[in-house]
């Protein structure tokens, strides 16, 4: 199966994918604008050029790396379409991993009050996660993803060929949504994903696995209010991390990811019952699959916690995973457990 279908936004992976988007811009040539960074510039753009039948289209491009999800940016690119006369009509493309993908869906919304835009990740935490579900948006400041809407796509491209011009931390990072998924919503993935080599192949045999998730996730919410939140879990202590880390080295979004979850499991097994077994399998195959490593500041990462969009009235709000494949959102839980979860997490690596 290659094409993901529901009343959000369809994903075509691959073969159909091509054929798609060729059909797409063989009735809607004009107005086209490709926004891109400048990693998926230098080793996305030629592939993607040779792929699809764009002759007329104008480049957008911003530095690669997450500070380009800001005001500055936006700005910038705003500008840029201004000054060609971008209308209603336009299309934007964003070809590129999550900063593009987010800055370029945001963009799209608030230009001239929305313009169409189409998703082309290049990356596997793209491919997975970022580029589908609509969220889109930039940072606050330090404080990620604090400035945003919900707007879907026309469509979402995956190719998988691009995954193969990615260094292996980068693939290891889309790993850490992929194993996210595992944990909240299908034991049997998570089971598959423990005896997994963290490869390019493998990567791209469970893509498409990962789409149909976040993709049943959000059809879900349709009908069970604030379902999707479940796709928080890991996030909050992981944006926490990030956020604090900025200053002194960034640390990639899904290794972020990772160490919010081995706390957050932590967490589970002290408000939801995640049973002690569960937990140490669970962080065992995480801290051996991934090169985590040591919290520097942790009254830091707190800090930014409590700036989380997700809380509520003050109080800390998490998704948690009572067993393997499954997760319970909107849970309060204390400081106190929160600052135990990161002195465990710590002692780990003791």
């Amino acid at each position: 199966m290659n094409n993901l279908q529901s009343k959000t936004s369809d994903v075509y992976i691959n073969g159909i994918g091509e054929k798609y988007l060729n059909f797409f811009l063989e009735n809607n040539s004009k107005n086209i604008f490709i926004l891109v960074d400048t990693n998926s510039q230098n080793f996305c753009l030629s592939f993607f050029l040779s792929k699809f039948n764009i002759s007329n289209y104008q480049l957008l491009k911003v530095p690669a790396g997450e500070s380009s999800k800001s005001f500055l940016q936006l700005t910038y690119l705003i500008d840029s379409l201004i000054k060609a006369n971008a209308d209603r009509n336009s299309i934007l493309i964003n070809l590129g991993g999550g900063v593009v993908s987010d800055l370029g869906g945001f963009l799209a919304s608030v230009y001239n009050r929305g313009i169409s835009f189409i998703n082309v990740p290049t990356t596997l935490l793209a491919q997975v996660d970022a580029s589908i579900g609509g969220k889109n948006g930039i940072n606050y400041g330090k404080v990620k993803n604090k400035i945003g809407v919900i707007n879907y796509p026309l469509f979402t491209i995956i190719l998988t060929k691009f995954l193969e011009s990615l260094p292996q931390k980068e693939i290891i990072s889309g790993y850490g949504e992929i194993f996210k998924y595992g944990l909240i919503f299908d034991r049997k993935l998570w089971n598959k994903l423990t005896l997994l080599n963290l490869n390019i192949e493998n990567s791209k045999k469970i893509v498409e696995r990962s789409v149909k998730i976040k993709k049943s996730v959000i059809q879900i919410d349709k009908r069970k209010k604030n379902y999707r939140n479940i796709l928080n879990f890991g996030h909050s202590i992981g944006h926490a991390i990030e956020s604090s880390n900025s200053e002194t080295c960034n640390i990639d979004h899904g290794l972020a990811v990772v160490i919010g979850m081995i706390c957050e499991l932590y967490i589970s097994n002290l408000v939801v019952k995640l049973p002690s077994k569960d937990l140490n399998q669970s962080i065992k195959v995480l801290t051996e699959k991934f090169p985590t490593r040591k919290i520097i500041n942790l009254n830091k990462v707190l800090d930014y916690l409590k700036l989380d969009k997700k809380n509520n009235y003050g109080k800390l709000i998490f998704s948690l995973v009572p067993n393997i494949g499954e997760c319970l959102y909107n849970q309060e839980v204390s400081e106190k457990i929160v600052y135990e979860s990161l002195v465990f997490y710590n002692q780990l690596h003791d």
